[in-house]
């Protein structure tokens, strides 16, 4: 008598296993349920390495990574917003000195007035290009980037900073 229900509960106790086994892979509801009732129990590593506990520390992590990109995406648009307001200043500075560069051009052409022309006009470029200098130094420290202080042997930069620009 104690064999034969030795051995039916065995039997039934090895149906159960494999029926919650086969019930835990297949179906998500009961998965969720041997989840939780063993996520009652007060040992915390049983589940560490649980797929519902990798699955939440993915969704946690991706839940940051949104918030990361929508950050950067921000500050990227902002970045982008200053470097096209400041290649429009450049851009409009260079058409403004070729034209004047362009009607300077019958002017120099007087005798002692074009002298005065040329040097004015010269005075005029050598602003404007400091001023261009400075703006690319600009865009430069807005995307990060450290701006170059010896560029062109450090000749460009000691005109401009004795000119106070």
């Amino acid at each position: 008598m104690i064999k034969s229900f030795r051995r039916i509960a065995s039997i039934v106790l090895l149906v159960s296993l494999l029926g919650s086994n086969i019930l835990s892979l297949t179906n998500a509801a009961f998965h969720d349920f041997l989840y939780r009732a063993l996520s009652a129990l007060p040992i915390s590593s049983l589940l560490a390495n649980s797929p519902n506990s990798k699955r939440k520390a993915l969704v946690k992590n991706n839940v940051q990574l949104k918030k990361n990109i929508k950050t950067i995406k921000a500050g990227s648009r902002a970045k982008n917003t200053k470097v096209k307001l400041i290649s429009k200043r450049i851009t409009t500075r260079t058409l403004r000195r070729a034209a004047r560069n362009a009607a300077q051009v019958p002017v120099e052409s007087i005798p002692y007035l074009g002298i005065g022309i040329i040097v004015a006009g010269t005075a005029l470029d050598v602003k404007e290009s400091c001023d261009s200098i400075s703006d690319m130094n600009e865009i430069l420290a807005t995307l990060g980037v450290e701006p170059d202080k010896d560029s062109a042997g450090g000749e460009s930069f000691s005109i401009c900073e004795a000119k106070g620009s």
